[in-house]
């Protein structure tokens, strides 16, 4: 049984917290019991593939930015033996950015040592400044939402971030961009850990794409404009054609 942590801090949004935990449980129901003609090699086999906790600072529930509770199974630990950490979406403060809390601090420090262990980790939009805050996006390829790219720049100067890049991978660290990339961040995992005919049946019967579609479909016009489009064109076909 393969062990994935869901982060909850300050302004997580409980959609993407849940969302991250049916689709490792929806991946688990489609290898045990296929629809009918589709064969998988877990077919019929008695337990769990995944297994999902939701983890935060000190083990307490929170609430979301709308005030409802989040559910916690567990406080941060260096002694569980997980194989993936990973923190989605959450709602921006005052300043139009990503919460920088004690709380955020503390998660950014165990991602930088859990991954020091080995540890896959992921983080999905605004989650991703969790992880560049722990100095994992450093000199790393990286993506997080199209609308927080001028942010994420600014505050991580020294990661190599992928303009209009719906995911990237580099050094077993995992960012996707967008409120609802906890999707794609999802199927990758499972298709790191399981197998991609597993993630593209996770894929399936959660009628999603099973690979991810770039951001660039999704950018109006406008946000392009507001910088030089000349030079998001041109750190696109570099980062791109020519990756650090």
């Amino acid at each position: 049984m393969m062990q994935i942590a869901i982060v909850a801090l300050e302004g997580s949004l409980s959609s993407a917290i849940s969302g991250l935990a049916d689709m490792f449980w929806i991946c688990n129901q489609a290898s045990r019991n296929p629809p009918p003609g589709v064969v998988t090699a877990l077919a019929g086999s008695p337990g769990p593939l995944f297994h999902t906790r939701i983890v935060s600072t000190d083990g307490q529930p929170l609430r979301d930015p709308q005030g409802r509770w989040i559910p916690v199974d567990a406080a941060f630990d260096a002694d569980t033996a997980y194989d993936a950490i990973l923190i989605a979406g959450m709602a921006l403060g005052p300043d139009g950015a990503p919460p920088h809390t004690e709380a955020h601090a503390q998660a950014a420090h165990w991602l930088s040592s859990r991954h020091h262990a080995g540890v896959l980790i992921g983080g999905a939009c605004a989650g991703t400044f969790v992880l560049g805050q722990a100095g994992l996006l450093d000199r790393r390829r990286c993506t997080t939402t199209w609308w927080l790219h001028h942010v994420f720049k600014q505050r991580f100067p020294a990661a190599f971030h992928v303009w209009g890049s719906a995911l990237e991978e580099q050094d077993g660290i995992i960012t996707t961009g967008g409120p609802l990339s906890w999707v794609d961040l999802a199927l990758h995992v499972i298709r790191r850990l399981a197998g991609p005919a597993l993630a593209k049946l996770a894929a399936d019967i959660s009628v999603a794409d099973s690979q991810p579609l770039p951001q660039l479909l999704y950018v109006p016009r406008g946000f392009v404009n507001t910088a030089n489009p000349l030079l998001l064109q041109a750190e696109q076909i570099i980062r791109h054609a020519h990756p650090a």
